[in-house]
């Protein structure tokens, strides 16, 4: 006779042959025991949700090419179970048992500098108050870390161990400076344009795209010096400074624009109508030089042509003198 309930979720045959549905009773260790679909696990207690066992180990793999859990843990119904430690001060955690509180910097010989200054936690050192460091080794302190403005790292950086880590190419000790960052001159020439003179593709909402940018009576000495052209053409001289915070700027603008001249409309029919008189002036004397080489060309040929003759005037059957003699019968020379 069965002496415990078998859970509702399992189908059990005892060994004597004789087969029941008990599946109000609970599992018995001495039984066969198969889960009911939609369940596994030792003791069914597992909802698959529709889910292979391959798909619940996978819930246990921070991605395709780690082990389950870390190796640190075991996964069960698709979530990870970690490890317990013989030191109950040090544990295993995370969604795949993937940190722990002990695989910290140390400093002097202990994780954090001990748990005066610091705790680990996956991996990185989180300080308690007063102290600073990746391994909580300095004395939290920003006194060297502040500018003439008394912000931290102008605002563009961290100060840990009284030293500012700067973002991106910003230099210390303030990450004042940025030697290799791009000119700002060409990207709020727009800006610049509709904050001095009202004027550009920002014109209608100036003070919500450039809301970075502030326009100074006194150029600061680092300014840098910039000349862009503006959406009329006109060539705008402006300095640009950057304050304290990313994308934050201080501007001086020179009140006079350089701008095209209009087109003199005169001085442009008056140049085209004298370009075409020469142009014709110019073909009437190429056609009168042409006219005066063939001319001459003509000339030399009959004059060649003429030397070149061999009869004169006796010879010539043509030739008829142009002078007559006429004698008179009746004269008889007195």
């Amino acid at each position: 006779m069965v002496s415990q309930f078998l859970d509702q979720r399992c189908q059990t045959h005892i060994v004597t042959g004789l087969s029941h549905d008990v599946s109000q009773f609970p599992p018995h260790p001495s039984l066969n025991q198969v889960c009911n679909a939609g369940y596994v696990g030792k003791n069914c207690n597992c909802k698959t949700g529709g889910k292979t066992s391959k798909e619940l180990e996978k819930s246990c793999r921070k991605d395709n090419s780690s082990v389950i859990c870390s190796g640190l843990g075991d996964c069960v119904c698709g979530q990870c179970i970690c490890h317990t430690m013989a030191d109950n001060q040090k544990h295993i955690y995370g969604p795949f048992c993937e940190c722990d509180n002990i695989n910290c910097e140390l400093h002097n010989g202990k994780v954090c500098g001990g748990k005066d200054r610091g705790t680990c936690d996956c991996g990185k050192c989180k300080c308690n108050a007063g102290y600073d460091g990746t391994a909580c080794q300095c004395l939290a302190s920003t006194e060297k870390c502040r500018n003439q403005n008394g912000n931290v790292c102008s605002l563009r950086g961290q100060c840990q161990c009284n030293t500012c880590k700067c973002n991106g190419r910003y230099q210390p000790p303030f990450c004042e400076e940025c030697p290799g960052c791009p000119s700002p001159c060409d990207r709020y020439i727009s800006c610049v344009e509709c904050l001095a003179f009202g004027t550009g593709p920002f014109e209608k909402n100036c003070s919500e795209n450039c809301s970075n940018i502030i326009v100074g009576k006194k150029m600061h000495p680092k300014s840098t010096e910039c000349k862009e052209k503006d959406s009329e053409n006109c060539w705008i001289s402006y300095t640009m400074f950057q304050t304290d915070g990313e994308e934050q700027y201080s501007i001086t603008v020179n009140p006079n624009r350089e701008c095209p001249k209009p087109p003199n409309i005169a001085a442009i029919v008056g140049g085209t109508i004298a370009g075409v008189a020469l142009i014709g002036l110019l073909l009437l004397l190429a056609w009168r030089l042409v006219a005066e080489l063939i001319d001459r060309r003509e000339y030399q040929r009959f004059e060649k042509e003429k030397s070149k003759a061999k009869w004169n005037e006796a010879d010539n059957p043509l030739f008829k003198s142009a002078t007559t003699t006429v004698v008179n019968p009746r004269f008889n020379g007195q």
